[in-house]
């Protein structure tokens, strides 16, 4: 398959890349959704309210990922890994729309574990953790969906419970929320934050697909490692390799005025 040519937002120019995201996908069909369907169909809970609710979020590698969700109606294997290819690759497609360069990153996670609560005992439950090291998604009731999922890495990323650098554990920053909220859901959806609010605190299971490798990649579900590619032993060889990445990731980061992309 041919180049495509993608052009830059902030300049105007041309540039020609390699295929991106929805190629891999293309020439990988029955490889993702056959892997898909094994990982999720003995993790996926029964009788939740966020069961076949899936997480699929993309990025370029530049920009900030783009985060979506849509359920997945359980049905026999070959129609369910239809429907879900026909779906990622509609999304992705879509979302490739708010990028400069090609998609290259694919994150799709699903829940396996969900507890009920409310807004009150969630928000005196944080004094127990770090300022932003919460380490689950929360779940608001909708309006035009039943649920509003954010991820922990969107409520991270976001600074959604961190308070500031002068408060040591966890708070809920109702404008960091808010804002992230109505990113990814629409204003016309956010929640009262009522005492009595209900949400659903949840942890995902999921694969990361790295298009420019075309490797997948398992998701940790243990807590300390939870949503983190499953990394093989370290040893001589693979650990200057995991170095010189995350180095090189780092050091991407830094904008022209000195500070990370957050």
């Amino acid at each position: 398959m041919s180049n495509k040519i993608y052009k830059a937002k902030s300049s105007g120019k041309k540039l020609r890349i390699k295929p991106g995201l929805p190629d891999k996908l293309t020439s990988q069909i029955r490889r993702f959704t056959k892997y898909i369907f094994t990982r999720c169909s003995s993790r996926v809970l029964q009788g939740g309210e966020l069961d076949r609710i899936f997480i699929l979020s993309v990025s370029d590698g530049e920009a900030r990922a783009k985060t979506m969700t849509f359920p997945m109606p359980r049905s026999e294997e070959a129609e369910w890994t239809a429907a879900l290819l026909r779906i990622v690759k509609e999304k992705t497609a879509r979302a490739q729309e708010s990028f400069t360069a090609p998609l290259c990153w694919l994150r799709l996670e699903w829940v396996i574990r969900q507890e009920r609560t409310n807004w009150t005992t969630f928000s005196s439950s944080l004094k127990n953790y770090k300022r932003n090291y919460f380490r689950s998604g929360i779940a608001f009731p909708g309006t035009k969906e039943p649920w509003l999922l954010l991820t922990e890495a969107e409520l991270n990323a976001r600074a959604c419970l961190y308070p500031g650098g002068e408060v040591a554990e966890a708070q809920v920053n109702r404008n960091n929320l808010e804002k992230c909220i109505t990113a990814r859901h629409g204003s016309s959806q956010l929640p009262d934050f009522s005492d009595e609010l209900p949400i659903i605190i949840f942890q995902t299971d999921g694969i990361f697909f790295d298009a420019e490798t075309g490797q997948l990649h398992d998701l940790c579900i243990e807590p300390r490692e939870q949503g983190r590619r499953r990394m093989p032993a370290l040893n001589a060889d693979n650990l200057l390799e995991f170095i010189d990445l995350s180095s090189h990731y780092l050091a991407a980061q830094i904008q022209t005025d000195g500070r990370y992309r957050y």
